[in-house]
């Protein structure tokens, strides 16, 4: 696009050198040839000052106003705006490959903006079912401390009742031990009375 700009500017400048050289061939058969090369070159100066105009008026605004605007879009973004839909941009000049890519850019951006929301999400989910797992795991291990203690104490006194069994069958193994000697003390007084 800027090329045919360019060259078009370009041929206007040609075109009115032309012009002036075949309009004014009468006067310059009359010049010298010293004379004839400063008309040439103030002719040429004067096609260079009309294309600079061109690219003043013409070419730059129409570079700078889609670039201001690109540089409005992306600051945008920087700033975080991911609203921002770039549409309508048509052709195959540089400008419209940038506008498009911005806006790719842009889409994609917005696009992992949504994804991490989601995987932010997803992940306060997950810590919220670690967090009550391990509130669950808490209350039943305590639960289970505290029966394990209960067990602990349960077995202490059976223990303690154990020992006072095995003390009171002690004790009734040493009666009965008497009381059997004493029985056989009366069966020996008995045999010793019915011999007399």
């Amino acid at each position: 696009f800027w090329r045919t700009v360019a060259l078009r500017g370009g041929a206007v400048a040609v075109s009115v050198y032309a012009g002036t050289l075949w309009y004014g061939r009468e006067l310059f058969g009359r010049l010298t040839l010293g004379e004839l090369a400063l008309v040439g070159l103030a002719a040429l100066s004067f096609a260079f000052i009309i294309l600079g105009l061109v690219v003043l008026f013409l070419i730059v605004p129409l570079v700078s106003r889609p670039t201001a605007r690109l540089a409005a879009v992306t600051e945008a973004v920087a700033a975080g705006d991911l609203s921002i839909k770039i549409t309508g941009r048509n052709g195959t000049g540089e400008m419209v490959r940038l506008w498009r890519a911005v806006g790719e850019m842009i889409g994609a951006l917005r696009n992992m903006a949504v994804a991490l929301r989601a995987s932010a999400a997803e992940t306060a989910a997950l810590a919220g079912e670690i967090h009550a797992g391990t509130e669950h795991m808490s209350a039943a291990a305590q639960e289970m401390a505290s029966t394990s203690n209960e067990l602990s104490v349960q077995s202490t006194d059976m223990a303690s009742m154990i020992q006072q069994m095995a003390g009171d069958a002690a004790t009734l193994v040493a009666i009965s031990a008497e009381l059997a000697a004493g029985a056989q003390d009366g069966v020996a007084r008995n045999a010793q009375l019915r011999a007399l």
